[in-house]
């Protein structure tokens, strides 16, 4: 049993939709209270155990083409910020990060 029918709401007479997530986040919630419940005896049957989860889509990464990475990899020593040796210090920064795979943050 999934929670499909659940997606919509209504704000300001305005229907909306909130993301599988959400309805995922709010699912797990119920799920943990009336394990809560089971647990300590307050009722006798969970009734939340045979409730699935939506499976959530997983999206692609976008791709940078080859030829906007060669542009990439020369900007810092074609536009000098500072000087060529900060600059050349940039594009090996920029080579690293793109070989490795690594990220900024």
């Amino acid at each position: 049993i999934g929670i499909e029918k659940e997606r919509r709401y209504v704000v300001d007479g305005k229907k909306k939709t909130y993301d599988t997530k959400t309805g995922n986040r709010r699912l797990a919630t119920i799920k943990s209270f009336f394990k809560y419940l089971y647990n300590y005896e307050i009722i006798k049957d969970n009734p939340t155990i045979h409730v699935r989860s939506q499976k959530i889509e997983k999206n692609l990464f976008d791709f940078v083409r080859e030829s906007d990475i060669e542009k990439l990899m020369e900007e810092p020593v074609k536009n000098l910020i500072t000087n060529e040796i900060e600059g050349q210090r940039d594009q090996a920064i920029i080579e690293m990060f793109y070989a490795t795979g690594i990220r900024l943050s």
